[in-house]
């Protein structure tokens, strides 16, 4: 889960981490410690992101040779493209991936979904073009 890549709020208070697309989840680390091992036919090992702690906690170890599913927004951005065999994108209405948001978080998110959250996804999606350079879209919401 890209999730477990999310970053301790220390780290997200940095001006640089604020300014880059998606800069809450760190896909440097994701790239060192699972992709490139794992393309080098090397075991991945991982601090996986504890939420409630707000701190990198257990180590998670992916052995190579196996089939490995990375999954989030945010993880088929530019920079780690050139690392995946098969990109899917899961489309989805905005309107209905924020609905989604505030029935798992609470009508009490629904700010922070519409002020911050989805307007940075905005930006992802425009910018590194995910669903574009996606090797197969599928439908994420139910046929009309």
């Amino acid at each position: 889960h890209f999730d477990d890549f999310y970053r301790p709020s220390a780290e997200r208070q940095s001006p640089l981490v604020a300014q880059q697309v998606g800069g809450d989840f760190d896909w440097q680390r994701l790239e060192r410690e699972v992709l490139l091992p794992l393309r080098a036919g090397q075991p991945a090992r991982y601090a996986r992101y504890d939420w409630g702690a707000d701190a990198l906690a257990e180590v998670h170890v992916v052995q190579p040779g196996q089939v490995v599913i990375v999954e989030g927004v945010y993880s088929s951005r530019l920079e780690l493209a050139p690392l995946y065999h098969l990109t899917i994108w899961v489309d989805c209405p905005r309107d209905l991936r924020l609905e989604r948001g505030v029935t798992r978080d609470g009508e009490s998110h629904r700010g922070w979904w519409e002020n911050t959250w989805m307007p940075a996804e905005d930006r992802y999606v425009q910018e590194h073009r995910p669903r574009e350079r996606a090797d197969i879209v599928v439908r994420g919401f139910p046929e009309p």
